[in-house]
This record gives C-alpha cells, sequence and structure tokens, in this order.
C-alpha cells in the first residue's frame, strides 16, 4: 500500500490494468499534525499491560479492537492508516471546525465512540453517536471554543468516573493527556 502524506498529487499515467491494484491513501496535513501528537501520548513500543482491558498494543492499537492484526509488528504507517479511517475519515473529522475534530477523534480512540454523543448533547441534536449532516451542521453553528471546552470538560468527568479500580493507575495520565491536549488544539489555526 502507498501513503501518500500530501494534499495534492500530480496526475499519474498509470496502465488501466494496474489502477485496480493500487490503493492509495491520502492523508491531510491535518491529520498528520494530530496523528504525530496522538501517537506522543500513544506511544511505539509493544505493551501487554494486564490492567488494560484493549490487551496487546502499540501505537494506541490494541488486539481486543483489531483481532487478528499482528500488534507485536505493527508499523507507524499501519497505525496512521487505522487512525486515518477509524478515527478520522469515518467520523468526518476534516468537516468540523479546527480544534474540534481533533478533540472527537482523541475521544472516539480514547473513550470509545459511543461517548460521540458527548457533542450531539452539547449542539442539541439526537444522541445516536453516529456523526453525520444534521451532528456536523448543529456542531459548524457553535462557537468553537465553547465546544471544545465542554468537550473536554466532559472527557475529565468521564475520567474520574472510570479512574477507579482497576484503572486508578491510569487516571493521572488521562488527565494529563488531556491537559495536554487542550494545549495542542489551542494552538491550532482555526
Amino acid at each position: 500500500m502507498l501513503i501518500i502524506q500530501e494534499k495534492t498529487l500530480p496526475l499519474l499515467e498509470i496502465p488501466q490494468i494496474l489502477v485496480s491494484k493500487i490503493n492509495i491513501i491520502i492523508m491531510t496535513d491535518r491529520f498528520n499534525t494530530f496523528f504525530n501528537w496522538l501517537v506522543s501520548w500513544e506511544g511505539s513500543t509493544f505493551e501487554d499491560d494486564k490492567n488494560d482491558k484493549g490487551g496487546q498494543t502499540r501505537w494506541g492499537i490494541d488486539a481486543a479492537s483489531h483481532p487478528g492484526l499482528d500488534i507485536k509488528n505493527l508499523t507507524r504507517e499501519q497505525a496512521a492508516q487505522i487512525y486515518w479511517k477509524e478515527s478520522w475519515t469515518d467520523l468526518h473529522i476534516e468537516e468540523f471546525p479546527v480544534g474540534i475534530g481533533e478533540v472527537l477523534s482523541n475521544i472516539a480512540i480514547n473513550c470509545g465512540k459511543g461517548r460521540l454523543k458527548w457533542v450531539q448533547e452539547i449542539a442539541g441534536v439526537t444522541q445516536d453517536g453516529k456523526i453525520g449532516p444534521a451532528t456536523i451542521a448543529a456542531v459548524n453553528k457553535l462557537d468553537r471554543q465553547e465546544v471544545i471546552n465542554k468537550l473536554l470538560t466532559k472527557l475529565v468527568v468521564f475520567y474520574h468516573a472510570i479512574g477507579v479500580g482497576h484503572n486508578a493507575g491510569f487516571l493521572k495520565g488521562w488527565i494529563n493527556r488531556t491537559n495536554d491536549l487542550k494545549d495542542f488544539v489551542a494552538k491550532l489555526k482555526p
């Protein structure tokens, strides 16, 4: 698989027989910036923490969510492809204002896509956890910083609610990650 990380591509003359065999993923600069931030928190080392329900993990990609995937040998490029599809394009992140999209992607990655209902609650639309035209349109009418602040608050409350028992050891890291996410999105140009 060829990964091209630019916004524009020169036109290529490729024989038609090869076109059906080529899978090109074009990741945006916005995604690449977020992905670099994300892996600074998720890390590149292989882990198998008995307290992590995801099981074997590398680059933040876990075996429980990706059965059959060779987590131990997962490359950065493969992880980028997974995040690009599962927590970026599938969620229409590019259609959200800068900052809001990054926070939503982080929530989906670290808390589960079910928590996307938070943004729907904030936007006053049906809370089904599915990001579609109604959610995007409603969110895009709201004040960007207010939405970011509300999402980050919900994230901290959620972490405190689950950061007990076997998860207690993760709480400090989750809060630090959220504070860093706040700083990261504040530096992005809307």
